[in-house]
């Protein structure tokens, strides 16, 4: 199976796992603002577990040292943009210059 995937499904995957991931993070943060909520908890739970999936299928084509870096930056990067547009957390130079250099870094890692 890793064999008959294709680029474009590979990256189609990786965007999917990137976002259901992303997705759990948000759902983590709602369960812990306050009291915890059971069904952002239950959610979050559900969107990491299905992110496995995922990093199943997509490990079985890169190397674990590209992927293991790809995958926590671009989701970094997704964290920064949700944390703003989702929870009003402002953005000073210091994330700017780290969404910088998390592009470059994905750039660098997509190559490989």
């Amino acid at each position: 199976m890793a064999e008959s995937i294709t680029k474009t499904a590979w990256w189609l995957i990786f965007t999917v796992s990137v976002a259901v991931g992303l997705f759990g993070d948000v759902a983590m943060k709602r369960a812990g603002q306050g009291q915890t909520d059971w069904w952002w908890f239950t959610a979050g739970f559900v969107a990491y577990s299905a992110t496995s999936v995922g990093w199943f299928v997509l490990l079985q084509t890169r190397k674990l040292a590209v992927f293991g870096s790809l995958y926590p930056v671009a989701n970094a990067l997704g964290l920064v943009v949700l944390g703003a547009l989702l929870f009003g957390e402002q953005l000073g130079v210091r994330e700017y210059l780290g969404i910088s250099l998390g592009l470059v870094a994905l750039v660098l890692l997509a190559g490989g």
